[in-house]
């Protein structure tokens, strides 16, 4: 039963001038506390974290899949309408795909939290700097913007907006005035950019002089070369025949000239009955600017300095953040073969992997890193890595590789999302840790962005006195200098370690992961090899039988058939992966 007698301050994000002073509050998450927050919290009401096993991913993944494509097929009339263009919804698959799953994904997320608070209480909550947008410029700095609590926010606002629920302007001037959007590194990013688009650009005047002798077969944009990526290039290049040619297509400032079109972003709103409509209006009001007001822009930039002949294709290994590769691929999907591939882990393992999903949708081939489900996904085998030549075997070290997720959901996915890092990868490791007789050797490596997200270093310091942190800014020299790995998640750290060969033991959370059945057979088999554990004591009492004798262990031809089983289907290397490009590619 609704409680109608008092009135609840709904919190949204750990900024605690956020927060009334007047009324109770109920807090949407675990994010609304900073790991020194343990007494505050201890005494909070909490919304119960929702999507803390994979079945509840699962379902919510198929479900924002539904409202994807009934959002895209409104949107993409609305916007050939506004633009003046004639477009098929797969112009708009390709361009705003990606953006547009992240985003319903989050306020899908945002909108169940919502409803479960709102079922029991009478709830308002505050908006802040109304008169200002809350739109990003393009998919890059969209999820910068996601990772931070002014952003989710504003965004929770909107919801509480569409939902018609109490909002209440902040009663007083609480921060000062910032630009979410700048960066604290803002002139290194820059500088950054700077190199990034002089290099691209002397490629493609490469190109552009090449071209004028002959017509290469494919550009190829951003391939996954951990190591020697420029000679890489120059030697595929070569044994190519001059036919593979590498360049990243950039653009070197972004456009500023254009108003904001409210006009659009605000008309013809569907009643807010269901989760269709709210995502729908919010989604024509958040569309990033490059595909609304600079969606001239680029379609000129793109016609101009990339109207290559149609016979070559285009394969790219990362094009999410990439805008120009993006138009590109739309404005040529019907006469240029436009190719992807993978770049990450998940892809081929995940019950379901929506970013996979739309990629496939809009590839004529899907290249991948071994995996193979259709004619469609074709395996493309990796270069080896370096590491396994100077690996020293005397060392001690056990490296604990352990990952960070962010701390509002900015997209479903297998594992732990958002608030479940608190267990999968803070209270698991400290179990692991307090197992484990061999602590004095362990050194833990954290992800780049845990200080500004969990901080699970320090949370799980507060159990763990004693840990010591990773100071090398390469994994791959931690890595050389470690007796085996341990790792709380599954991910491309841990192909890698197969691949250099070096002895792993992981342990994740059963609940949290859900694979496809070509997978759970891997699965299964690196569980029954003591590879993966669901249990970090288990773990940690076999690290205590085995780490004197580890390689003893690790090279027998048991363990060995599996590693190598396992890279063949997940993250193939090959001696001549060369060959096997210019066979597959050309």
């Amino acid at each position: 039963m609704k409680n109608k007698n008092k009135k609840f301050f709904f919190a949204t994000s750990k900024i605690k001038e956020y927060w009334s002073k007047e009324h109770p509050i109920i807090f949407s998450g675990d994010w609304c506390f900073d790991y020194k927050d343990d007494l505050i919290k201890s005494r909070a009401n909490i919304i119960p974290y929702q999507w803390n096993n994979s079945k509840k991913v699962i379902n919510a993944q198929i479900y924002c899949d539904k409202i994807f494509e009934e959002v895209l097929k409104k949107i993409s009339k609305d916007l050939n309408k506004r633009l003046k263009l004639n477009h098929q919804s797969k112009y708009y698959r390709i361009l705003i795909g990606n953006w547009l799953t992240h985003y319903i994904h989050q306020c899908y997320d945002k909108y169940t939290c919502i409803m479960k608070a709102k079922k029991a209480n009478e709830i308002f909550t505050f908006y802040i700097n109304e008169e200002e947008d809350n739109i990003p410029y393009d998919f890059e700095e969209f999820i910068d913007l996601s990772l931070k609590p002014e952003y989710q926010t504003r965004l929770f606002s909107e919801l509480f907006a569409e939902m018609n629920l109490e909002r209440r302007k902040i009663p007083r001037i609480i921060r000062k005035k910032t630009d979410i959007r700048k960066s604290k590194n803002l002139f290194f990013n820059a500088i950054r950019k700077l190199i990034s688009y002089v290099k691209n650009n002397f490629f493609y005047f490469i190109f552009i002089l090449f071209s004028n002798f002959y017509t290469p077969t494919i550009i190829v944009s951003n391939p996954y070369f951990k190591q020697r990526s420029l000679k890489n290039k120059i030697y595929l290049f070569i044994r190519s025949k001059g036919r593979m040619f590498f360049f990243n297509p950039i653009i070197k400032n972004k456009y500023v000239h254009s108003d904001t079109i409210y006009d659009f972003r605000n008309s013809k709103k569907e009643i807010p009955s269901t989760f269709n409509n709210i995502a729908y209006n919010l989604v024509k009001r958040n569309i990033p600017r490059v595909y609304l007001e600079y969606h001239q822009d680029y379609t000129k930039y793109v016609n101009k300095f990339y109207n290559i002949n149609n016979n070559i294709s285009w394969l790219t290994f990362q094009w999410s953040g990439n805008t120009v590769f993006q138009y590109i691929a739309a404005l040529k999907y019907s006469k240029s073969i436009i190719l992807l591939a993978q770049h990450g882990s998940g892809y081929g393992m995940d019950k379901i992997h929506s970013l996979e999903k739309n990629e496939r949708a809009v590839s004529k081939e899907y290249f991948t890193y071994g995996w193979k489900e259709s004619k469609k996904t074709i395996p493309l085998s990796q270069p080896d890595l370096d590491i396994g030549k100077t690996i020293d075997r005397n060392k001690n070290t056990i490296l604990f590789v352990s990952t960070t997720r962010p701390i509002h959901l900015v997209r479903f996915h297998n594992g732990s999302n958002s608030s479940q890092n608190l267990i999968d990868n803070v209270d698991f490791p400290i179990t692991f840790l307090k197992n484990c007789k061999y602590n004095q050797h362990i050194i833990a490596r954290f992800h780049e962005t845990d200080a500004n997200s969990w901080n699970n270093y320090e949370r799980i310091r507060k159990k763990i006195r004693y840990l010591k942190k990773d100071q090398n800014k390469s994994f791959y020299i931690s890595l050389s200098k470690a007796k085996m790995m341990i790792s709380d998640h599954l991910g491309t750290t841990f192909y890698e370690c197969l691949q250099a060969n070096i002895p792993v033991v992981i342990f994740l959370n059963k609940r949290t992961y859900l694979f496809r059945e070509n997978g759970e057979t891997l699965i299964e088999k690196l569980v029954k090899n003591k590879i993966i554990f669901f249990n970090p004591r288990d773990a940690s009492l076999f690290v205590n039988k085995k780490y004197e004798n580890i390689d003893d262990w690790w090279s027998s031809s048991k363990i060995q058939s599996i590693r190598k089983e396992v890279l063949t289907k997940q993250f193939n290397i090959s001696k001549d992966w060369m060959g096997d490009w210019c066979e597959k590619l050309l």
